[in-house]
């Protein structure tokens, strides 16, 4: 598998976008709203080279303590000096002269760091990284740090009981059929959202790692996709709205 997309809630859209482009040039490819239970919320997805970063503005009070969370990624850019930015607390982007446009390392806080990358190696098959904190899929470096979760580390699924967007951050793996992937992953696994179709030609399915980090599996099919996107864009012009999907479980 290799890593797709790196995804989190985050408070102000609009100003987290608006930080990231001024930093990098890079901006959402997709803007959407996801229709949960308690209403749309909105999403854009930002691409560099073939990972994706994905914010859902889904954001209430603060990222609930001891949760493993996303708190650096690192991009190479061409063309770029040095930079870094806090996009919301807790969560940066840094930029750094590369030959080429990547992302190069996320950087995680987790509190159970060895079982995590034990996860990722032994059920989604992450190489082992430059140290013992991290693993390598393809090209990216996951580098885990510890956090202190002595007070317990809270339950994924009960941050957003029932509305199907749960968890704070997440990693996005892509390269197997979720249908195949899914049972392998619940073998080792809690599982949050079990396979579900976004829209034709787009599955996924959820999970919780030890550390409470949600690991999302996706499989796509853009040939499928496509259509059916567009069709949805159409709708929403003609009734003055943006593109809403809604998931439905397989």
């Amino acid at each position: 598998m290799h890593l797709d997309t790196v995804g989190g809630n985050v408070h102000n859209l609009n100003s987290v976008l608006a930080d990231l482009q001024s930093m990098t040039g890079l901006k959402p490819f997709i803007r959407f709203e996801l229709t949960l239970p308690h209403g749309p919320v909105r999403v854009a997805l930002v691409q560099c080279a073939d990972v994706s970063l994905e914010f859902f503005e889904h954001a209430d009070g603060a990222r609930p303590a001891n949760l493993a969370y996303v708190h650096r990624v690192v991009l190479e850019l061409p063309d770029r000096e040095p930079a870094e930015c806090v996009l919301e607390p807790g969560l940066s982007v840094a930029v750094r002269p590369g030959s080429r446009r990547r992302v190069a390392e996320v950087e995680l806080y987790s509190g159970r760091v060895q079982e995590d990358i034990t996860v990722l190696q032994n059920c989604c098959g992450a190489e082992p990284g430059d140290d013992a904190g991290s693993v390598r899929f393809g090209g990216v470096v996951l580098r885990f740090r510890p956090l202190d979760v002595s007070g317990g580390i809270p339950d994924s699924g009960a941050i957003d009981p029932g509305l199907r967007l749960p968890g704070w951050h997440r990693l996005m793996l892509a390269g197997e059929p979720v249908l195949a992937a899914a049972p392998r992953l619940a073998s080792h696994l809690d599982v949050l959202l079990p396979p579900f179709l976004v829209m034709p030609g787009l599955r996924e399915a959820m999970f919780t790692m030890p550390s409470g980090l949600v690991l999302q599996i996706t499989e796509q099919q853009l040939w499928k996709m496509l259509p059916v996107f567009l069709a949805h864009k159409v709708i929403g012009a003609l009734r003055d709205r943006p593109v809403r999907l809604k998931d439905r479980p397989l």
